[in-house]
């Protein structure tokens, strides 16, 4: 009797575990990352990245949904798209997003069991990014003295990249083809690409879609866009360097319409993006 008793507390036991896994699983949402370097472009398109984890037991495969609060109602027309991840695993998940000339309080919900859902910190505004592409977790960015942008991140579409002026390499990154040929677009639309020396010493040589990055000359020009290749090591570029030697980035114009114009266009491209869910894997 005893030993069947204690088999039955075990039963019980290992019953409550697994029913526990269940109702505590939840996603967890690391810290946004606004734009290409922790700020927002007014009137144009942006990104917002962030790392989702399942720490429960058990797959999640829901939707996540990025909302903005408006007075004391929602937006009726949020961004959504559908995530899996089994037990266990992380992504990074992207959401491309219109941003007008006013600041909204955004929030990130998603369904599940019992569904969850969380604020995001108002981001700040700012011009276009200058940014180096690069691994920030690398200790070999441990000195560099400029914004940092992962350049896994990278959208694979040149329509998230309004928010982004120029960028430093000195590696040809290793990207899918949709992240290269997007990249190359940008530039063609007027992207700045600053070529320094790598660890070599060498310039960085580019392939298939980048190959037209293999420029000869110190400032070549690719569509409306600008190659110039730099002297300097990636710790001794800076923005103050960049913007004295005449690279700044073009200052936001100011809109003196009604901000009412300008949330109604925020509102028309929401509605136009529920029709395609961003089904990209990062």
């Amino acid at each position: 009797a005893s030993l069947r008793a204690r088999c039955m507390v075990l039963r019980f036991f290992l019953l409550l575990t697994f029913l526990a896994m269940r109702a505590s699983g939840a996603l967890e949402i690391g810290k946004p990352f606004w734009g290409f370097d922790g700020h927002v472009r007014q009137d144009a398109f942006n990104i917002l990245s962030f790392e989702v984890r399942n720490t429960s037991g058990h797959s999640f495969d829901g939707t996540l949904t990025l909302e903005e609060s408006l007075g004391t109602g929602r937006s009726q027309a949020p961004y959504v798209r559908h995530l899996f991840l089994a037990p266990g695993t992380s992504q990074w998940v992207q959401f491309y997003f219109h941003a007008g000339t006013y600041p909204p309080e955004w929030r990130l919900s998603w369904t599940e069991e019992k569904g969850g859902g969380i604020p995001f910190e108002s981001p700040g505004t700012a011009v276009p990014a200058t940014v180096m592409l690069a691994d920030p977790e690398s200790p070999a960015m441990r000195n560099v003295r400029m914004p940092v942008f992962p350049e896994t991140l990278f959208p694979p579409t040149v329509s998230a990249t309004d928010a982004l002026h120029a960028v430093v390499l000195d590696h040809s990154p290793r990207w899918d083809p949709p992240r290269r040929q997007a990249f190359l677009d940008w530039v063609k639309r007027g992207g700045i690409v600053h070529l320094l020396p790598g660890l070599n010493g060498e310039l960085p040589q580019f392939t298939e879609e980048l190959a037209p990055l293999n420029v000869t000359a110190d400032r070549t020009t690719i569509g409306a866009g600008l190659v110039v290749k730099q002297k300097l090591s990636r710790t001794e570029i800076t923005l103050n360097w960049l913007e004295k030697a005449g690279f700044s980035a073009p200052e936001t114009a100011k809109n003196n319409d009604n901000g009412n114009i300008s949330n109604l266009d925020a509102m028309l491209f929401r509605k136009l993006a529920r029709s395609e869910e961003h089904t990209s894997e990062l």
